[in-house]
């Protein structure tokens, strides 16, 4: 069963509800977004979410704030990170409550997962073509969000994620990816290397991060996004 359904707000808004998580406890707001809405003109014509590109910022916080409209939730609540295609997990307190919502200088820097077991915290990640990785343990209250593209699968991030989650829960199994995800971020994988093989090599030998001199990527699906 698809575990996305498509919801459209009054304001116009559009998002899919991760169904698995909203269906089980009215206290948990689950989804994705859609182009649906918004006010951003084009390349990113819609409901664009993200400061890191050239759409014009005040377009990005006004569709910012109708996502939140549509949520039903707090504007000011939101929270996002400067995400790196890394492996480093925040633990979001009340404190943290609202980062990066306006502007990327105050998101949680270099942060590419993030968890909370405080109502009212909503926690926020952009993605591309990279797999989205929701964690829910309805007993204790626990939330969780992961970026996980194939730099942080291959450094082995779906499994770190796993293992800071299991302190906040009564029970390891609150993972949720969606199947299709899955299915295509190892083909996306491929297409990409293949199609930018010699423009890659050229970067590798001048300037490439040591992560990537040092190993290639893996197109192995991760064995912990694969219970859901």
């Amino acid at each position: 069963m698809e575990p996305f359904v498509l919801q459209e707000a009054d304001n116009g808004t559009g998002w899919m509800k991760l169904s698995p998580f909203m269906n089980g406890s009215a206290s948990v707001t689950a989804g994705f977004t859609t182009r649906i809405g918004g006010v951003s003109g084009e390349p990113y014509q819609g409901l664009n979410c993200g400061l890191h590109v050239d759409d014009a910022p005040e377009a990005v916080v006004e569709n910012r704030r109708r996502l939140a409209e549509a949520l039903g939730i707090p504007f000011e609540a939101g929270t996002y990170a400067e995400q790196v295609h890394g492996k480093e997990i925040q633990m979001v307190t009340s404190a943290l409550r609202g980062s990066g919502i306006r502007d990327r200088e105050s998101a949680l820097q270099a942060k590419d997962g993030f968890m909370t077991n405080e109502p009212g915290v909503y926690l926020y990640a952009l993605f591309a073509d990279c797999v989205p990785l929701y964690f829910y343990d309805p007993i204790r209250g626990a939330v969780g969000l992961a970026h996980a593209g194939w730099k942080g699968r291959h450094s082995a991030s779906p499994g770190r994620w796993s293992r800071r989650w299991e302190p906040l829960t009564a029970r390891r199994r609150g993972i949720c990816a969606p199947r299709s995800a899955l299915r295509s971020a190892p083909a996306a994988t491929k297409w990409t290397i293949r199609s930018f093989r010699g423009s890659t090599r050229r970067w590798r030998r001048r300037e490439a991060p040591p992560w990537r001199r040092d190993s290639r990527p893996s197109t192995k699906r991760s064995r912990t996004a694969n219970t859901a």
